[in-house]
């Protein structure tokens, strides 16, 4: 049984490093180019404050619906569920669901702009995503591994 109170307390400290990493990526992402367009770069930071316009046109817009998904895997990453599993995998999905688009809306009037490159805020953005993603599997992965251990040791 200690070895199973030891692996507990080992899932904590490698969450907590992963969500910092995570939180750090985002953050940094805010202050770099997240794509370019036929019109000149667009910011991360205003990609993220106007980007929930662009979820009523469609298209890449909904690629948006990753930021709040990211937020709910944060808040989750500590819970003895593993929801965080699932909305890290929703974040990946919706952030990496933008690389199938080649258009844009840019402005009020939904306007769609050709999407020519994607800028570095966009790869660290979808990283902090990755990183989460990755961590929920590793802990998934823990848990059960101490689930099978639990099993052996009843046995």
């Amino acid at each position: 049984m200690k070895g199973n109170n030891q692996n507990s307390r080992s899932v904590e400290p490698v969450d907590r490093k992963l969500v910092l990493l995570s939180i750090s990526l985002y953050i940094i992402s805010l202050f770099l180019p997240c794509f370019y367009t036929n019109i000149g770069e667009t910011s991360s930071l205003v990609a993220l404050m106007f980007g929930m316009f662009g979820v009523l046109f469609g298209g890449a817009g909904f690629s948006w619906l990753a930021n709040p998904a990211l937020i709910m895997a944060w808040a989750s990453a500590g819970a003895k569920k593993n929801y965080c599993l699932f909305y890290s995998l929703c974040a990946t999905f919706f952030a990496l669901i933008f690389l199938s688009f080649d258009k844009i809306p840019l402005d009020e009037g939904g306007g769609l702009k050709d999407i020519t490159s994607l800028g570095i805020g966009y790869y660290l953005w979808t990283s902090s995503m990755l990183v989460m993603l990755i961590g929920s599997l590793l802990r998934k992965r823990v848990i059960l591994g101490e689930a099978e251990s639990d099993i052996r040791n009843h046995e």
